[in-house]
């Protein structure tokens, strides 16, 4: 089974792995930003901007919902490396 299954992604096509640039307006220079800038939104929606000017929307309420039953579908142990478990 493939993430695109999951509810919280319908409508995703092939995916692709391209830079993050910024989340919610906020610039993203490595993965503890992001992931400090994630676990920090307040938003209802993660508004995801790529290196290549696409833009990826979701519900964060339905994206911190569906992350235990990816993370168990592709078995993934955590949802963060061990050097970001502090943020």
């Amino acid at each position: 089974q493939d993430a695109r299954a999951v509810s919280s992604s319908a409508g995703e096509k092939e995916p692709c792995f391209v830079p993050v640039e910024s989340l919610n307006g906020e610039r993203v220079t490595n993965m503890r930003r992001l992931v400090q800038l994630v676990d920090g939104c307040k938003s209802e929606w993660l508004s995801i901007v790529l290196e290549n000017f696409q833009t990826v929307v979701l519900s964060a309420a339905k994206a911190r919902s569906a992350t235990p039953s990816i993370l168990e579908m592709h078995c993934i142990p955590c949802d963060r490396s061990s050097d970001l478990k502090d943020l």
